[in-house]
């Protein structure tokens, strides 16, 4: 079998496995899914399960990676010129694979859908010491508005997320709510 080939194959398994776990995660409570139910799901077996993924984890970290790194991808290819256009087509992306981050979110595992946001990092014409703080607010936001928006039943479109967004970045500073009156 030539190189290519046994990299189209082992792409196709990943996919497989990758789409049998989000099915499963459908069904089942994640904590309930073992790794030869994957394999039986997928069509392959556990020996091809353990030759790409550690744990379940590692199968869903590498499926939100991909997505992401398609992202970026189709991303790259935009003129985009605003930062509304930017925050317009992350929301559009993210309401494309709202099934599977519920899923995520449901079953408390929020960090790794976190990590893929981390993937979608920017490049700032500030000084270094401080895009550690550009990069936090932009992602930590940017999340925090999509898993809420999640937990809400997913009312919005990206276009009234974006312009939720937008009305947050350029609101006056709210102050918190006294608890002790």
């Amino acid at each position: 079998m030539s190189n290519s080939s046994n990299n189209e194959a082992k792409a196709f398994t990943k996919e497989c496995v990758f789409l049998a776990f989000i099915n499963l995660l459908k069904e089942k409570n994640y904590e309930d899914i073992t790794l030869t139910e994957i394999a039986e799901k997928a069509g392959v077996s556990r020996n091809a399960i353990y030759r790409n993924f550690e744990s379940k984890n590692l199968i869903l970290k590498n499926y939100l990676n991909y997505i992401s790194l398609n992202f970026i991808n189709e991303l790259n290819k935009k003129n985009i010129s605003s930062y509304y256009d930017y925050i317009l087509a992350v929301f559009t992306h993210l309401c494309s694979h709202s099934k599977i981050a519920k899923i995520l979110v449901s079953a408390n595992l929020s960090t790794l859908l976190y990590e893929s946001f981390l993937l979608i990092k920017g490049s700032y014409k500030v000084d270094d010491s401080i895009k550690n703080y550009y990069e936090s607010y932009r992602i930590g936001s940017l999340f925090f508005v999509y898993v809420t928006w999640l937990e809400t039943g997913c009312r919005e479109t990206p276009e009234e997320l974006t312009d939720i967004m937008i009305k947050i970045m350029e609101s006056k500073p709210v102050l918190p709510t006294n608890y002790n009156q």
